[in-house]
């Protein structure tokens, strides 16, 4: 092995360290420091505006694991990509319509528990859904929806 190689690998150890260090900073902010007041637009909260310390280190750590695509983990994430539209309109109907009508008043472990389920559940119909497209051909409005 060359010493190019040698330094590159190191490189991408640390950059793949230093992006987990920020995700992880990146997502205790909030937990850590009492949380902002969320804008409102028509109703709507406005989570990533304006945009505050928690989501810039979580925004700067994937774009790290980003440039250092070699991370066993991210093959399976990638499945989320592939039909995004379908996993946010799925993933919020799961949420607003069900999980939070059923329990309104839920604690932090719960949350939790429900999210990692939710994730593990999203990850097997995103990879269902991957199959599926390599088997048939799609109309377009199941491109659309699915991803082409």
């Amino acid at each position: 092995m060359s010493q190019i190689q040698v330094t590159r690998d190191k490189t991408i150890d640390i950059l793949r360290g230093i992006a987990i260090v920020l995700m992880v900073m990146g997502n205790l902010q909030p937990v850590l420091q009492s949380p902002h007041p969320l804008y409102e637009r028509e109703g709507y909260s406005e989570l990533f505006y304006p945009p505050v310390i928690g989501f810039n280190l979580t925004a700067l750590g994937l774009f790290l694991v980003d440039l250092t695509k070699n991370i066993p983990l991210y093959k399976y994430f990638q499945v989320l990509g592939e039909c995004s539209l379908f996993i946010y309109i799925l993933h919020s109907v799961i949420l607003g319509w069900i999980i939070f009508k059923i329990w309104s008043d839920i604690s932090l472990f719960l949350t939790l528990s429900i999210y990692i389920i939710l994730i593990v559940a999203l990850l097997g119909i995103g990879l269902t859904i991957r199959r599926y497209k390599r088997h048939h051909q799609l109309s377009s409005w199941l491109k659309f929806l699915l991803g082409s």
